[in-house]
């Protein structure tokens, strides 16, 4: 294949809260959205090698998530209060339970990026880290970090469908 410039193009940002939901256009970001495939890998020493101190005789997968950043200037405003509300259900401003397991406890979310050139689709997300919206005279940017998981019935991180 040709090495060629990859352009996914403009992506739409929607949401189902809970999972399984149905989705709502969240919005379009400023300078798209940008996804860490965080890999997990763990050494396995060997003896034979020096143990613990010489160098691994082999790497061990342990899994993966996702960690979707997105910074969104046309948005809507209800469908946002949603993630803002801390999770589903909540809220605006609103303090959820301490303890709460978000996975476990059905408070998680479906995310999908939906473009001409890459569709998307994470059915078990977790919005972490801050929420963070600039308000003023300029135009408002809302931030927001998702963390997707492997889903837990289907054992699938993605698929592509969007709608």
């Amino acid at each position: 294949m040709a090495r060629a410039i990859v352009v996914a193009g403009a992506t739409l940002i929607k949401i189902a809260s809970p999972t399984g939901g149905t989705l709502e256009e969240l919005g379009h970001t400023v300078g798209g959205v940008q996804i860490l495939e965080q890999v997990y890998y763990g050494d396995v020493p060997c003896d034979e090698d020096g143990g613990e101190l010489g160098p691994e005789a082999d790497v061990q997968y342990f899994g993966e998530k996702h960690i979707i950043t997105m910074a969104l200037s046309k948005y809507d405003t209800v469908v946002a209060a949603k993630v803002q509300a801390g999770y589903a259900g909540l809220a605006l401003g609103a303090i959820g339970v301490r303890g709460t397991l978000m996975r476990q406890g059905g408070v998680n979310y479906r995310l999908a990026l939906a473009s001409v050139g890459f569709n998307r689709n994470y059915t078990d997300v977790v919005f972490r880290g801050g929420r963070e919206i600039n308000v003023g005279s300029k135009y408002s940017t809302l931030v927001l970090i998702a963390h997707a998981y492997r889903n837990i019935t289907t054992g699938v991180l993605h698929n592509a469908t969007v709608t």
